[in-house]
């Protein structure tokens, strides 16, 4: 997550989109990411993907509990 927020460019931060995004450069661990910053992330997903494609990914449980949001490929792993 810190990752994503670092690619938000300069300038940006002022912008709504920023402000969403930039939750994500909190510092928080997977563990920690909950509540108000998770969706402050939907919101800026759905914002920039009206059609709710994501990129051609798809969601998947694990046993562990766990969603995935995987591409074809990596899916097949999780199918057998």
């Amino acid at each position: 997550m810190q990752k994503l927020g670092e690619k938000i460019p300069v300038g940006l931060e002022d912008s709504r989109d920023g402000k969403l995004a930039g939750a994500l450069r909190e510092g928080y661990t997977p563990q920690q990411v909950s509540g108000a910053m998770l969706r402050a992330l939907k919101l800026l997903l759905e914002e920039k993907d009206k059609q709710q494609t994501w990129g051609g990914l798809k969601r998947i449980l694990t046993k562990e509990g766990h969603h995935l949001w995987l591409c074809p490929h990596h899916l097949q792993e999780y199918k057998q």
